[in-house]
Parts: structure tokens; sequence; C-alpha cells
């Protein structure tokens, strides 16, 4: 019964807050703490809007400088390892080249019979 009674005191308190709530918000202080509420909310909403455009705009630029700079370096490593593919293979090329040339010499020795000097 005493926890009955307390739970009936818990809704009557609410019920006389938020009628309590209601008339306030109807006086013409609490129409001016709506009004003041609600061009409070728009400002801040206004400048968290503005701020995060600056902040947006600010991330897109950096986005573009870093995307410039990793392109930049891509070519870069792309032209040095073209470059260094194509003297190894032109390093390749004059081994196999020299090679040819000795296995040429050394067939003619062996067909001349001067291998030995």
């Amino acid at each position: 019964m005493e926890n009955n009674n307390r739970k009936g005191l818990i809704f009557l308190s609410g019920a006389i807050a938020g009628i309590a709530a209601a008339y306030y918000w109807n006086t013409p202080s609490g129409k001016k703490l709506r009004k003041n509420i609600k061009e409070k909310t728009s400002e801040i909403s206004n400048e968290l809007n503005d701020k995060s455009q600056v902040i947006l705009e600010e991330i897109k630029n950096k986005s573009e400088t870093v995307i410039e700079k990793v392109t930049e370096k891509y070519d870069a490593a792309k032209e040095k390892l073209k470059e260094t593919s194509t003297a190894s293979i032109n390093n390749a090329e004059d081994k196999i080249e020299g090679i040819q040339e000795g296995i040429k010499k050394a067939k003619n020795r062996i067909a001349n019979g001067t291998i030995l000097s």
C-alpha cells in the first residue's frame, strides 16, 4: 500500500510539473524564453554549418595535395624503375654479346688449332 501511495505521489508530482511547465511556456516570459532558445539554436546550427564547410574545404584541399604528392612520387618511382630496367637490360645484352664474342673466338681457335696460344 505504501508503495502504491509512493507511485501515486510520483505520478502526481510529474503531472503538476508538466502542467506548470506548459503554463510557463505560454506566459510572455516563457514565450520569450522559447524565442531565445530557438534563435540561439539557429545561431549555433549556422555556426556549426559554417565551420563544417570550412573543415570540409580544408580536408578537400589537403586530400588533393596528398594525392598530387603521391602521384608525383609514383611517377618518379615508375620512371626510375623504367631507367633501372633499361640499364639492366642493356647491361645484360652487353654481357651476352661479350659471351657470344668469346664463344666465337673459342670456336675459331679450336678450328684453327690455336687453343693454347
